[in-house]
């Protein structure tokens, strides 16, 4: 029985019916997504890099100051809603996103989580 139910679970994940990734979108590319960034001037609140400042927090890909712990899923909220990790809405100061596509907001995710920088930056209190 343990056998057949083995088979099956790798018979369905090679053929691409099971994700086993909780998480799952597009694969960003963080060449893309550092030009994004520019673009889109984050880096006017977040600095160049995301290591924030006294405008934004830093969004690095530090786990310990940034958002490293967080999920896809998670930063997409953030990014198209204003919304955060913890489901409280965002200061006015950050505009939402919400057409970027799936794949912009992956890049942007790749080039962040690229970034290090454990530097504690909240950015300023909302008005």
């Amino acid at each position: 029985m343990r056998l057949s139910l083995l088979a099956a679970f790798l018979l369905l994940a090679a053929c691409g019916q099971m994700n086993t990734t909780p998480d799952a979108g597009p694969t960003g590319n963080a060449a893309n997504g550092m030009t994004l960034y520019v673009a889109r001037s984050c880096n006017g609140c977040h600095g160049a890099s995301g290591e924030g400042n006294s405008t934004g927090p830093n969004v690095t890909g530090s786990t310990t100051a940034g958002i490293g712990t967080w999920t896809l899923a998670e930063f997409t909220k953030a990014l198209r809603e204003s919304i955060g990790k913890d489901g409280m809405k965002f200061c006015t100061t950050m505009t939402p996103y919400p057409n970027l596509t799936d794949q912009q907001v992956a890049d942007l995710f790749a080039f962040l989580q690229a970034q290090k920088n454990d530097t504690v930056q909240r950015g300023m209190a909302c008005p």
